[in-house]
């Protein structure tokens, strides 16, 4: 049983260091792209995906900064910092970038299309999703968003398996 104490203020200065890191790293190479050249095909990619990260930065810096309730466990039983959770989550880091390793490196062999939908997959398995009505049309509806969307974006055709490239 936890009981909630009145808020209190920490800064996670670590945390708010990465992020505004993250974000200053993001307009800087905008702002280069942008000096460089102006024209649509250099900057179709790095704008929007420039506004999204600091559009995140922001949401991010807020959370940081905003006041959290301490939790006092009344048991002495301090679940989320114990040894095993903090095992298990070192072990789906680990995992999900393994995944995201297999994923890159499938890509070139499978298609985007197939690779994006099984790496999608695992990766909500791997989170912990195992309702197969969930997981089959998220991964289906978000592969096919993606590389139809890359698709739009590039001026290339992409190597896919089953949808048209």
């Amino acid at each position: 049983m936890s009981i909630s104490s009145p808020p209190h203020h920490t800064i996670r200065l670590g945390e708010l260091l990465l992020v505004l890191f993250i974000g200053g790293i993001s307009v800087a190479y905008l702002f280069d792209a942008r000096g460089a050249s102006l024209s649509v095909q250099n900057l179709l990619l790095i704008q929007p995906l420039t506004i999204l990260v600091g559009v995140l930065c922001f949401y991010l810096i807020f959370k940081i900064l905003r006041p959290r309730p301490a939790r006092v466990d009344v048991d002495g039983l301090a679940r989320e910092s114990s040894r095993a959770s903090r095992y298990a989550e070192e072990i789906k880091v680990a995992a999900m970038l393994v995944l995201m390793t297999a994923y890159v490196l499938s890509l070139e062999a499978m298609g985007m299309d197939t690779a994006t939908f099984l790496f999608i997959a695992a990766s909500l398995l791997l989170q912990g999703e195992r309702r197969w009505q969930v997981v089959m049309p998220v991964s289906l509806v978000s592969a096919v968003l993606i590389v139809w969307g890359f698709g739009l974006m590039t001026p290339f055709p992409m190597n896919n398996l089953i949808m048209p490239g």
